[in-house]
């Protein structure tokens, strides 16, 4: 998942796999680059609670984009499906809207992150 909040310019990329969760920074600052700002072990408890959670989405039914136009710059979400299910989706793309049917996975993966600041917000949140 790639975050990136435009009224500040950050950007905070959170990759989940079977064994570990990271966050790594970035911003649109001058002499910024990415670096790895969090990073733990999940158990297989975890892991495969945060598969089922996946496989609620039912990646294969949602669009690959949902987009606020009349927003211009704010938080764009990118959702990258890897390996961990059978999908034939790659992406979806989020700007400037939150979709409900996320919630569930966002607030399981800000339950395993201990750290505020690196937790995932959704649009609007502060």
């Amino acid at each position: 998942m790639k975050h990136y909040f435009g009224g500040i310019g950050v950007q905070l990329i959170y990759t989940i796999n079977k064994n570990s969760l990271s966050v790594k920074y970035n911003c649109d600052f001058e002499n910024c680059s990415e670096k790895n700002v969090y990073e733990r072990k999940l158990s297989e408890l975890e892991s495969g609670k945060f598969i089922s959670k996946i496989e609620s989405l039912k990646p294969d039914t949602l669009n690959n984009e949902y987009i606020n136009k009349h927003v211009l710059d704010g938080h764009n979400t990118e959702i990258y499906f890897g390996k961990l299910i059978e999908t034939k989706k790659s992406k979806v793309i989020i700007k400037n809207m939150n979709l409900s049917v996320l919630d569930s996975m966002i607030k399981y993966v800000d339950e395993l992150i201990p750290e505020k600041k690196f937790r995932l917000k959704t649009f609007g949140e502060e």
